[in-house]
């Protein structure tokens, strides 16, 4: 006699199925700003079960060092908990002191690279400087993402950035802020409270990962153990003083635009949407480069 799947397999079985849909969801039509994309072989499973679902690393392109060189970049490598990693740093282009007069680290969205956004840097102010960095298993990055490892690197890839440009956190901080794509503003904004900046600039941002598992999977989104609250993140920055500036297509099709626009009411005195009309998920930031250029160099004090 055939005997049956004891039942207890039957919800964490469709619960994986429920989450890779959600995965599917958020990947669909991330597209890095720039055409620099590699094909790769689908990432190793990861050390728990969210991983291999939420996250799509992928290895960089052979053309990096000239694309890096076109922009006067250099790479950071470091090594932490995770292994060896890899942050880039473009520098700016004008000086006006022995420090940049701002900086703005860069996390990229979900399948995409923080290296992709190397020809956008230069679309902004030549005062600014930024530090890209990748997520561990991206990039030149070793080892497996979550909340906490994304934080380490964003934390040290800073840490390493103070060094090279032979400074103090207290000196730089004030000159610094982060700037995010969709997964990438979650660790943008995560990164800015860790660090305490003041100045923050997001396309595309989700409310919660748990909301977005939670609209495509309802009750199953319970799986989802990786835990990017958005709203938590904008409460503490705004306690803080600083300022948050949120890019949204209102035709996003991965985020919906009323997910940003929820963050931005949620804190008005700190939080300012600008609503890209006509804007889809990967066109946004072709869509809007020159205001957010403005906000960047508004921030930035410019």
């Amino acid at each position: 006699m055939r005997s049956r799947r004891p039942r207890v397999f039957r919800p964490l079985a469709s619960g994986v199925i429920l989450t890779l849909i959600l995965t599917l969801v958020m990947r669909a039509g991330e597209t890095p700003p720039a055409p620099h994309q590699a094909e790769v072989s689908p990432p190793p499973p990861g050390p728990d079960l969210c991983e291999p679902f939420i996250y799509h690393p992928r290895p960089v392109g052979a053309d990096l060092g000239r694309r890096l060189a076109a922009v006067v970049g250099r790479k950071l490598p470091y090594v932490n908990a995770q292994g060896r990693q890899t942050a880039y740093w473009v520098p700016p282009l004008k000086q006006t002191g022995r420090l940049p007069d701002a900086v703005w680290i860069l996390t990229a969205g979900n399948g995409s690279l923080a290296t992709d956004w190397l020809e956008a840097t230069r679309e902004s102010s030549p005062r600014i400087g930024w530090l890209l960095v990748d997520y561990p298993s991206y990039g030149e990055c070793e080892g497996h993402p979550n909340p906490d490892r994304i934080r380490a690197n964003y934390e040290d890839a800073y840490g390493l950035l103070v060094r090279e440009l032979n400074t103090s956190r207290e000196e730089l901080l004030p000159r610094t802020g982060a700037f995010g794509h969709s997964l990438g503003a979650a660790a943008a904004l995560d990164g800015a409270a860790t660090l305490g900046l003041k100045r923050v600039v997001v396309l595309a941002p989700f409310t919660s990962l748990r909301d977005m598992a939670r609209k495509i999977a309802g009750n199953w989104s319970v799986l989802v153990t990786h835990r990017y609250d958005n709203r938590a993140r904008i409460d503490t920055l705004a306690a803080a003083g600083a300022k948050v500036v949120i890019f949204h297509g209102t035709d996003d099709e991965v985020i919906p635009f009323a997910q940003g626009e929820a963050l931005a009411r949620r804190q008005p005195q700190a939080v300012e949407l600008v609503r890209v009309e006509g804007g889809n998920h990967n066109n946004l930031p072709r869509l809007a480069t020159s205001r957010i250029g403005a906000a960047l160099g508004k921030l930035s004090g410019f």
